[in-house]
């Protein structure tokens, strides 16, 4: 009906002329005082014909619609009309798909040399990252290695923001208690420097996910509650399957609640310590989508910040 109602209006133009002329045709021959039989059969012919030309003109109109509404959007040579007008546009069309095949090859060929070039500034930094941590081993100095800890932290948030939407996923049986006790150890200078108490009893919780990136997702999660931490403590805990992580920092402002996963979005918090990239939260709900899991928070100002990872979705899907 639609293909119909558009040839309809489109050939509007031609019928009412047509049938203007047979009404003239019709009135002069009956002046005339021509036959009413004769005009009747004369009528009637001239209608069949034109039915019959009407006819055959959609079903090469519903062709070529139908051709063009199955043709891939890829397809780089457009069927041939027999209109002008219709065959320049498809010119047109075929020329700025061209444009765009030119400049969408240029920035793959510039966003694959930054990631190589990223890749390559990570792989070489971690270089004398290593030689400052074979020092330290020595020194033992605890407001070296973390700053130190802070430097792997942000090379590690380039690495993976370059990877994020790669095919860098390995997905097997995990074990959450195993990630957050690896993470916890890394962490260990910023609980003893900033004298905060962890509450934490280690529970399996075993899931079907990517260890690495979940490590860097836990490690973002607890990096932040002990930055925004004064005093107090943080508290980890498994509920059934999901991982929490609360702190008693400073919290985050109701306004800022919607936004502090949108990229380089830092909030209240983040303008007033100018270390803050706002990456972080981001990266980690953009792993957490792919990985098939969801992350909520929940905060208020001066009571501390609650995180909420579950994981139930990811073991329905592997089901």
């Amino acid at each position: 009906m639609k293909i119909f109602r558009s040839y309809f209006f489109k050939r509007l133009f031609l019928f009412i002329p047509l049938f203007l002329i047979i009404v003239i045709f019709n009135v002069t021959l009956f002046l005339y005082r021509i036959d009413l039989e004769i005009i009747f059969y004369a009528s009637i012919l001239a209608l069949c014909l034109i039915v019959l030309f009407f006819y055959f003109d959609y079903r090469r109109y519903r062709r070529d619609y139908m051709t063009i509404k199955t043709l891939n959007v890829y397809y780089d040579e457009l069927p041939k009309t027999g209109d002008i007008i219709i065959d320049e546009y498809e010119e047109k069309i075929i020329s700025l798909k061209e444009e765009l095949k030119k400049v969408t090859a240029l920035k793959d060929k510039e966003a694959k040399e930054l990631s190589e070039y990223y890749d390559l500034w990570v792989h070489q930094i971690k270089t004398p990252i290593a030689a400052m941590r074979l020092i330290l081993d020595d020194k033992k100095d605890l407001d070296l290695e973390i700053e130190l800890l802070r430097i792997e932290e942000y090379v590690n948030m380039v690495l993976n923001y370059t990877r994020l939407k790669g095919s860098d996923y390995v997905i097997k049986k995990v074990n959450i208690k195993d990630i957050v006790g690896d993470v916890l150890k890394e962490l260990a200078p910023f609980f003893i420097r900033k004298k905060l108490s962890l509450i934490y009893e280690p529970q399996d919780l075993i899931i079907t996910s990517d260890k690495k990136w979940l490590h860097f997702v836990i490690a973002q999660i607890l990096s932040n509650a002990l930055k925004y931490t004064k005093k107090g403590h943080i508290k980890i805990e498994v509920d059934r399957q999901c991982l929490i992580i609360e702190d008693t920092g400073q919290g985050i402002a109701k306004e800022d609640l919607p936004r502090v996963f949108d990229k380089a979005f830092s909030g209240q918090a983040g303008r007033k310590d100018q270390r803050a990239s706002g990456i972080g939260l981001y990266l980690s709900r953009a792993i957490l989508d792919t990985l098939n899991h969801s992350i909520t928070i929940s905060s208020k100002l001066e009571h501390g910040t609650r995180v909420k990872i579950d994981f139930k979705e990811k073991e329905r899907l592997f089901e």
